[in-house]
């Protein structure tokens, strides 16, 4: 098996692994006898099989704070309730081709460390801005901000999860409409 490509197969078998059992009946011993490597191959590019998944969660977070951060670059305006918001379908398209490893994530798992994290990533890009371009007003009390958006976050939250597994080929355009609808209409009641 050529370098370049053992780093992969060896995370890609590993994914599929853990596609189809926990975690912790995973062993570098299975992976590298899949792959017909020895343990030292294994070694040189990870550390443990829980350092497999870390690196696919953090790409994973990178990918989803890039979604975020397109989705913030564009206002909150009212033209979104009848024109799809480029954001939503970046986001929606990342989603669709990520679709197996979001649902081993964020629905098989039910990691809660993880599911923390997701969360923290999404408040750090998203809510702060919410507030420094005014789709909040900074006047608002902090507990009930906070409570919005945890509002907002876990619907968010929640919405991926049932349309990973409800997917039934709904157009994205269609979709964006409705999440735009669903998660962000509270933003033009929410005054100080």
């Amino acid at each position: 098996m050529k370098n370049t490509n053992c780093k992969t197969k060896i995370r890609d078998t590993f994914w599929d692994l853990l596609s189809t059992k926990d975690i912790n009946q995973i062993h570098v011993k299975e992976i590298t006898e899949i792959l017909g490597i020895n343990r030292s191959t294994f070694y040189l590019y990870y550390d443990s099989i829980y350092d497999i998944l870390q690196e696919i969660e953090d790409n994973f977070f990178v990918q989803t704070v890039s979604s975020v951060k397109l989705f913030v670059r564009f206002p909150l305006e009212d033209r979104y309730f009848t024109f799809p918001h480029p954001g939503i379908i970046d986001f929606l398209e990342f989603c669709r081709k990520n679709k197996k490893l979001i649902k081993v994530l964020l629905i098989d798992r039910k990691d809660p460390k993880f599911i923390n994290e997701y969360e923290q990533h999404i408040k750090e890009t998203f809510c702060q801005k919410a507030v420094k371009e005014h789709y909040i007003s900074s006047d608002i009390d902090p507990r009930f901000q906070n409570a919005y958006f945890k509002q907002m976050i876990d619907g968010h939250l929640s919405f991926v999860r049932w349309w990973i597994e409800n997917d039934d080929d709904m157009p994205d355009e269609q979709t964006a409409l409705l999440v735009y609808r669903l998660m962000y209409a509270p933003f033009r009641y929410i005054k100080p």
